[in-house]
């Protein structure tokens, strides 16, 4: 359902579609991490979602780890209470591609905004590829840890704008 055959491109979001298909082609020269950020209903999950479908795709022999917030917090604090650390961040951070929607709901959770910035480092530091999506960029996200926001700043942070009146149709 979620696939860029089915995602309406235009003017509005052109460049966050051109950006994502590149990440799925596994092409270099791309920034590390990709942040798309737009208001609800802007197309955001649906591009993650797609890029992670043609990702796999075009590279079965990579790993790819599709994460939400919802997923991601309640597994951490569920490893942390089992002393299972060690194998939750493994799974995190051997992947090849790393994708996280909706990353500003860690905002005001410090732990897990530790673990994620930790996470992040390493996966970037590696050559690893990390896309995420927000609501808004990382400078408007005043309850995100600061050293998170930064490391979310240093990539390609990308804009969804509100469709036009011929997108829309």
């Amino acid at each position: 359902r979620f696939s860029f055959d089915t995602f309406v491109a235009g003017p509005a979001n052109e460049f966050a579609f051109a950006v994502a298909r590149r990440v799925a082609a596994w092409s270099d020269g791309h920034f590390n991490p990709v942040l798309f950020h737009g208001p609800y209903g802007f197309g955001k999950t649906h591009l993650l979602n797609a890029l992670a479908w043609e990702a796999m795709r075009h590279e079965p022999s990579k790993r790819v780890v599709y994460l939400t917030p919802e997923r991601f917090t309640p597994t951490f604090v569920k490893a942390i209470q089992d002393k299972q650390t060690a194998a939750f961040k493994d799974e995190l951070r051997n992947a090849d591609l790393l994708l996280i929607d909706d990353v500003h709901f860690v905002a005001g959770k410090p732990t897990t905004q530790e673990e994620l910035f930790h996470t992040l480092t390493e996966l970037v530091g590696e050559g690893r590829r990390v896309v995420m999506t927000a609501d808004r960029s990382p400078t408007e996200s005043s309850e995100m840890e600061p050293r998170l926001r930064s490391h979310l700043q240093e990539g390609l942070v990308c804009g969804i704008e509100p469709a036009d009146r011929n997108l829309r149709m």
